[in-house]
This record gives C-alpha cells, sequence and structure tokens, in this order.
C-alpha cells in the first residue's frame, strides 16, 4: 500500500517513514499502556477495555484511506 501510493522515486522515502511510525508505535505502546496500568492502581484488566477503543479508532482511520488499493490482475 505504501509502495502505491508514491512514484518510484520516493519508495524509500515512503517506506522509512512507514518503518519509523511502525517501530514508534511499537516502542510508545507498552510504555502508554503502563502508565495506564499504573494510573489505575495496578489494575491490568484495564487492557480489556482500552483495547477494543484503539482497534476502533484504526479501523475508522483506514476508512478514510482513498489511495494505495491493490491492482488485481488476473
Amino acid at each position: 500500500m505504501v509502495v502505491d501510493m508514491t512514484d518510484n522515486r520516493r519508495i524509500g522515502t515512503y517506506t522509512g517513514l512507514y518503518y519509523l511510525f511502525s517501530t514508534l508505535s511499537a516502542i510508545l505502546g507498552p510504555i502508554l499502556y503502563g502508565f495506564v496500568v499504573q494510573a489505575s492502581g495496578n489494575h491490568y484488566n484495564l487492557l480489556m477495555l482500552i483495547s477494543p477503543f484503539f482497534l476502533l479508532a484504526a479501523f475508522l482511520l483506514m476508512l478514510a484511506v482513498q489511495r494505495g488499493e491493490a491492482i488485481v490482475t488476473l
């Protein structure tokens, strides 16, 4: 999808941005969840309440994607 959104000159830039934000989410996600657990008095079951919210947010953001759809060839 990232490659389909750009021309051949900028594939590296777009791929780098994809990996940057993917890595940042892998780093910041557990840290932010740790802050939520600490703020709630060590209630780890909040993961079951927080995760569906972020899943829904990701789904809504993906609905806004207008470019980068796969090209089907038969």
